[in-house]
Protein backbone atom coordinates (compact mmCIF):
# COMPACT_ATOMS: atom_id res chain seq x y z
CA UNK A 1 0.00 0.00 0.00
CA UNK A 2 2.66 2.37 0.67
CA UNK A 3 4.00 2.10 -3.03
CA UNK A 4 0.97 1.20 -4.69
CA UNK A 5 -1.40 4.32 -3.41
CA UNK A 6 1.21 7.22 -4.86
CA UNK A 7 1.02 5.67 -7.68
CA UNK A 8 -2.44 5.66 -8.06
CA UNK A 9 -2.53 9.16 -6.92
CA UNK A 10 -0.02 10.07 -9.19
CA UNK A 11 -2.03 9.10 -12.29
CA UNK A 12 -5.20 10.27 -10.40
CA UNK A 13 -3.26 13.97 -10.02
CA UNK A 14 -2.96 13.75 -14.10
CA UNK A 15 -5.78 12.86 -15.35
CA UNK A 16 -6.94 15.77 -12.56
CA UNK A 17 -4.91 18.42 -14.89
CA UNK A 18 -7.15 17.80 -18.26
CA UNK A 19 -10.46 17.84 -15.47
CA UNK A 20 -9.37 21.04 -14.14
CA UNK A 21 -8.70 22.79 -17.18
CA UNK A 22 -11.89 21.69 -18.67
CA UNK A 23 -13.95 22.74 -15.77
CA UNK A 24 -11.97 26.34 -15.58
CA UNK A 25 -12.55 26.76 -19.73
CA UNK A 26 -16.25 26.61 -18.70
CA UNK A 27 -17.13 30.39 -18.67
CA UNK A 28 -15.31 30.93 -22.61
CA UNK A 29 -18.76 28.53 -23.24
CA UNK A 30 -19.45 24.99 -24.31
CA UNK A 31 -17.71 24.48 -27.39
CA UNK A 32 -14.35 25.82 -24.86
CA UNK A 33 -15.56 23.03 -23.10
CA UNK A 34 -15.57 19.96 -25.55
CA UNK A 35 -12.19 21.14 -27.13
CA UNK A 36 -9.93 20.97 -24.19
CA UNK A 37 -12.06 17.28 -22.87
CA UNK A 38 -11.53 15.73 -26.45
CA UNK A 39 -7.95 15.99 -25.86
CA UNK A 40 -8.23 13.64 -22.76
CA UNK A 41 -7.86 10.31 -24.37
CA UNK A 42 -5.03 11.50 -27.03
CA UNK A 43 -3.29 12.72 -24.76
CA UNK A 44 -3.09 10.11 -22.16
CA UNK A 45 -2.39 7.93 -25.61
CA UNK A 46 1.15 9.64 -25.91
CA UNK A 47 1.87 8.71 -22.21
CA UNK A 48 1.53 4.91 -23.25
CA UNK A 49 5.20 4.06 -23.62
CA UNK A 50 6.00 5.92 -20.77
CA UNK A 51 3.34 4.22 -18.91
CA UNK A 52 5.17 0.63 -20.06
CA UNK A 53 9.14 2.28 -19.44
CA UNK A 54 7.82 2.78 -15.51
CA UNK A 55 6.90 -0.91 -15.14
CA UNK A 56 10.06 -1.70 -15.94
CA UNK A 57 11.86 0.82 -14.08
CA UNK A 58 9.51 -0.04 -11.04
CA UNK A 59 10.22 -3.73 -10.96
CA UNK A 60 13.65 -3.91 -11.43
CA UNK A 61 14.76 -0.92 -9.84
CA UNK A 62 13.01 -2.67 -6.44
CA UNK A 63 14.87 -6.11 -7.33
CA UNK A 64 18.08 -3.79 -7.27
CA UNK A 65 17.14 -2.49 -4.15
CA UNK A 66 16.59 -5.64 -2.26
CA UNK A 67 20.28 -6.71 -3.78
CA UNK A 68 21.46 -3.34 -1.94
CA UNK A 69 22.62 -2.61 -5.81
CA UNK A 70 22.86 0.86 -6.08
CA UNK A 71 25.08 1.15 -9.34
CA UNK A 72 22.63 -1.62 -11.01
CA UNK A 73 19.89 0.58 -10.30
CA UNK A 74 21.42 3.67 -11.30
CA UNK A 75 22.35 2.64 -14.21
CA UNK A 76 18.63 1.42 -15.03
CA UNK A 77 17.33 4.31 -14.24
CA UNK A 78 19.54 6.24 -16.84
CA UNK A 79 18.84 3.93 -19.58
CA UNK A 80 15.48 4.84 -18.27
CA UNK A 81 16.01 8.38 -18.98
CA UNK A 82 17.75 8.37 -22.46
CA UNK A 83 14.72 5.72 -24.00
CA UNK A 84 12.02 8.33 -22.29
CA UNK A 85 13.70 11.35 -23.82
CA UNK A 86 14.10 10.22 -27.53
CA UNK A 87 10.63 8.74 -27.06
CA UNK A 88 9.17 11.58 -25.86
CA UNK A 89 10.56 13.42 -28.54
CA UNK A 90 9.38 11.51 -30.52
CA UNK A 91 5.60 10.87 -29.90
CA UNK A 92 5.91 15.03 -29.31
CA UNK A 93 6.46 15.54 -32.63
CA UNK A 94 4.02 13.46 -34.28
CA UNK A 95 1.43 14.88 -32.07
CA UNK A 96 2.14 18.28 -33.56
CA UNK A 97 1.95 17.14 -37.17
CA UNK A 98 -0.95 14.75 -36.56
CA UNK A 99 -3.14 16.44 -34.42
CA UNK A 100 -5.51 17.37 -36.76
CA UNK A 101 -6.36 14.00 -38.08
CA UNK A 102 -5.69 12.34 -34.45
CA UNK A 103 -8.60 14.91 -33.03
CA UNK A 104 -10.85 14.13 -35.83
CA UNK A 105 -10.74 10.47 -35.10
CA UNK A 106 -11.71 10.94 -31.72
CA UNK A 107 -14.56 13.61 -32.33
CA UNK A 108 -13.41 16.90 -32.44
CA UNK A 109 -15.84 18.90 -35.01
CA UNK A 110 -16.07 21.81 -37.02
CA UNK A 111 -16.98 24.33 -34.06
CA UNK A 112 -13.83 22.71 -31.42
CA UNK A 113 -11.35 21.30 -33.96
CA UNK A 114 -9.37 24.62 -33.93
CA UNK A 115 -9.25 25.00 -30.27
CA UNK A 116 -8.71 21.69 -29.62
CA UNK A 117 -5.66 21.42 -32.50
CA UNK A 118 -4.29 24.19 -30.53
CA UNK A 119 -4.78 23.02 -26.86
CA UNK A 120 -3.07 19.54 -27.75
CA UNK A 121 -0.55 21.03 -29.49
CA UNK A 122 1.11 23.19 -26.71
CA UNK A 123 0.03 20.42 -24.23
CA UNK A 124 1.80 18.27 -26.34
CA UNK A 125 5.36 20.02 -26.09
CA UNK A 126 5.47 19.12 -22.39
CA UNK A 127 5.76 15.40 -23.49
CA UNK A 128 9.68 15.52 -22.15
CA UNK A 129 8.70 17.06 -18.92
CA UNK A 130 6.17 14.24 -18.10
CA UNK A 131 8.38 11.64 -19.30
CA UNK A 132 11.37 12.23 -17.31
CA UNK A 133 9.77 13.02 -14.22
CA UNK A 134 7.42 9.89 -14.37
CA UNK A 135 10.41 7.94 -15.07
CA UNK A 136 12.12 9.53 -12.01
CA UNK A 137 9.31 9.13 -9.82
CA UNK A 138 8.59 5.72 -10.37
CA UNK A 139 12.33 4.90 -9.44
CA UNK A 140 12.28 6.71 -6.33
CA UNK A 141 8.71 4.90 -5.16
CA UNK A 142 10.67 1.62 -5.92
CA UNK A 143 12.99 2.57 -3.26
CA UNK A 144 10.74 3.41 -1.20
CA UNK A 145 10.56 7.35 -1.38
CA UNK A 146 6.62 7.75 -1.78
CA UNK A 147 6.96 11.36 -0.64
CA UNK A 148 8.00 12.61 -4.25
CA UNK A 149 5.59 11.65 -6.30
CA UNK A 150 2.48 13.34 -4.30
CA UNK A 151 4.97 17.05 -3.89
CA UNK A 152 5.30 16.18 -7.27
CA UNK A 153 2.11 16.44 -8.64
CA UNK A 154 0.49 18.55 -5.88
CA UNK A 155 2.73 20.73 -7.15
CA UNK A 156 1.89 20.19 -10.59
CA UNK A 157 -1.81 20.78 -10.05
CA UNK A 158 -1.73 24.19 -7.89
CA UNK A 159 0.62 25.71 -10.34
CA UNK A 160 -2.05 24.64 -12.96
CA UNK A 161 -5.36 26.08 -11.06
CA UNK A 162 -3.24 29.36 -10.80
CA UNK A 163 -2.20 30.21 -13.89
CA UNK A 164 -5.40 29.00 -15.19
CA UNK A 165 -7.19 31.48 -13.24
CA UNK A 166 -4.63 34.17 -14.60
CA UNK A 167 -4.29 32.83 -18.40
CA UNK A 168 -7.80 31.89 -19.18
CA UNK A 169 -9.79 34.76 -18.45
CA UNK A 170 -6.59 37.49 -17.91
CA UNK A 171 -7.56 37.83 -13.81
CA UNK A 172 -4.34 39.82 -11.90
CA UNK A 173 -2.99 41.20 -14.81
CA UNK A 174 -2.62 38.61 -17.34
CA UNK A 175 -3.72 38.11 -20.85
CA UNK A 176 -6.92 36.53 -21.73
CA UNK A 177 -5.97 33.92 -23.93
CA UNK A 178 -8.72 31.35 -23.50
CA UNK A 179 -8.23 27.63 -24.53
CA UNK A 180 -4.08 28.67 -25.28
CA UNK A 181 -4.02 29.68 -21.68
CA UNK A 182 -5.27 26.52 -20.16
CA UNK A 183 -2.31 24.58 -22.59
CA UNK A 184 0.13 26.79 -21.17
CA UNK A 185 -0.88 26.82 -17.51
CA UNK A 186 -0.56 22.84 -18.04
CA UNK A 187 3.20 22.83 -19.82
CA UNK A 188 4.28 25.56 -17.24
CA UNK A 189 2.58 23.22 -14.34
CA UNK A 190 4.39 19.70 -15.69
CA UNK A 191 7.22 21.82 -16.39
CA UNK A 192 7.68 22.83 -12.54
CA UNK A 193 7.12 19.09 -11.90
CA UNK A 194 9.65 18.16 -13.37
CA UNK A 195 12.35 20.43 -12.08
CA UNK A 196 11.22 19.15 -8.17
CA UNK A 197 11.90 15.31 -9.93
CA UNK A 198 15.26 16.61 -11.26
CA UNK A 199 16.17 18.40 -7.79
CA UNK A 200 15.01 15.05 -5.73
CA UNK A 201 17.10 12.64 -7.77
CA UNK A 202 20.04 14.82 -8.30
CA UNK A 203 20.89 15.70 -4.34
CA UNK A 204 22.27 13.36 -2.23
CA UNK A 205 20.24 10.04 -1.49
CA UNK A 206 20.80 7.03 0.35
CA UNK A 207 20.49 4.83 -2.93
CA UNK A 208 19.17 6.64 -6.28
CA UNK A 209 21.37 9.23 -8.09
CA UNK A 210 21.83 10.77 -11.00
CA UNK A 211 24.95 12.88 -12.74
CA UNK A 212 25.96 14.42 -15.79
CA UNK A 213 29.29 12.96 -14.90
CA UNK A 214 27.48 9.27 -15.30
CA UNK A 215 27.52 6.83 -17.98
CA UNK A 216 25.05 7.52 -20.19
CA UNK A 217 25.62 5.06 -23.03
CA UNK A 218 23.02 3.05 -24.27
CA UNK A 219 23.89 -0.40 -23.06
CA UNK A 220 22.28 -3.48 -24.88
CA UNK A 221 21.93 -5.29 -21.94
CA UNK A 222 20.12 -3.38 -19.46
CA UNK A 223 18.06 -1.98 -22.70
CA UNK A 224 17.03 -6.00 -22.61
CA UNK A 225 16.07 -6.53 -19.43
CA UNK A 226 13.98 -3.23 -19.22
CA UNK A 227 11.70 -4.08 -22.26
CA UNK A 228 11.51 -7.41 -21.42
CA UNK A 229 10.02 -6.42 -18.62
CA UNK A 230 8.18 -2.96 -19.82
CA UNK A 231 6.90 -4.74 -23.31
CA UNK A 232 3.58 -6.51 -21.06
CA UNK A 233 2.61 -3.42 -19.27
CA UNK A 234 2.90 -1.11 -23.12
CA UNK A 235 0.66 -3.92 -24.59
CA UNK A 236 -1.91 -3.81 -22.21
CA UNK A 237 -1.55 0.38 -21.60
CA UNK A 238 -1.79 0.54 -25.43
CA UNK A 239 -5.01 -2.20 -25.10
CA UNK A 240 -6.94 -0.10 -22.63
CA UNK A 241 -5.95 3.53 -24.26
CA UNK A 242 -7.81 2.20 -27.35
CA UNK A 243 -10.77 0.93 -25.61
CA UNK A 244 -10.97 4.83 -23.54
CA UNK A 245 -10.44 6.27 -27.12
CA UNK A 246 -12.93 4.43 -28.99
CA UNK A 247 -15.62 4.63 -26.27
CA UNK A 248 -14.81 8.29 -26.18
CA UNK A 249 -15.30 8.85 -29.87
CA UNK A 250 -18.91 6.77 -29.64
CA UNK A 251 -19.74 9.42 -26.57
CA UNK A 252 -18.48 12.55 -28.78
CA UNK A 253 -20.44 11.53 -31.88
Amino acid sequence: LRISLPAAAEIFLIGLITMIDTMMVGGLGKEAIASVSITNQPVFITLTFCMGINAGVIAIISRRRGENDPEGANRVLRQALVVGTIISLIISSLSYFLAEPLLLLAGSKADTIDNSILYFRIVSTALFFNYIRLIITSALRACGNTQITLIVNIAANIVNIFLNYCLIGGNLGFPAWGVAGAAIATVIGNFVAFVISIIAITRDTSFLRIRLKDDWRLDRKTLSNLFSVSSGAFVEQIFVRIGFFISARIVND
